[in-house]
């Protein structure tokens, strides 16, 4: 039987996605306020964003094993300093994606033309909660795209 748990386990922890929503919170931390400090613990940063220890540790592991970090002492007095900051960013800028954090709906109307459709939104209140793309936003604000 081997797991996480295990000195010796063999399971590799860089399977795990440090860029999803939650695991984000930390990394915010680590650019905002850890890239301030000498060295920080785990919790401080679970004190100050309010997100489990677990959690923290196992970003912080993976962080570790791709060279982000370097750690100080052990167990419950363990600290942690960035040591490439710049990296970092560069990492999670390359895996972010627009597409996977928002949800694009397409729609067909049976409206004429744009501006009947805008109206018609307008006067039913609904366009308080559409949010028009690139180019239908541009052209409802009257703003010409040059590609």
């Amino acid at each position: 039987m081997q797991g996480r748990f295990l000195l010796n386990s063999k399971e590799n922890l860089l399977g795990a996605n440090i860029y999803a929503d939650k695991s984000s919170i930390v990394l915010d931390w680590l650019l905002k306020v850890g890239i301030e400090r000498e060295s920080f613990s785990l919790r401080e940063i679970a004190k100050d964003r309010d997100v489990s220890l677990g959690l923290i540790q196992r970003v912080l592991g993976v962080l570790i094993q791709e060279g982000f970090l370097e750690t100080q002492g052990i167990r419950t007095g363990k600290k942690f300093r960035l040591k490439k900051p710049a990296f970092l960013i560069k990492s999670w800028m390359k895996h972010y994606s627009i597409i996977k954090k928002c949800k694009l709906r397409t729609y067909q109307t049976g409206f004429p033309s744009k501006e009947k459709m805008l109206k018609a939104l307008t006067k039913s209140g609904l366009h308080k909660h559409v949010i028009l793309a690139l180019h239908c936003a541009a052209e409802a604000h009257k703003c010409k795209i040059q590609i």
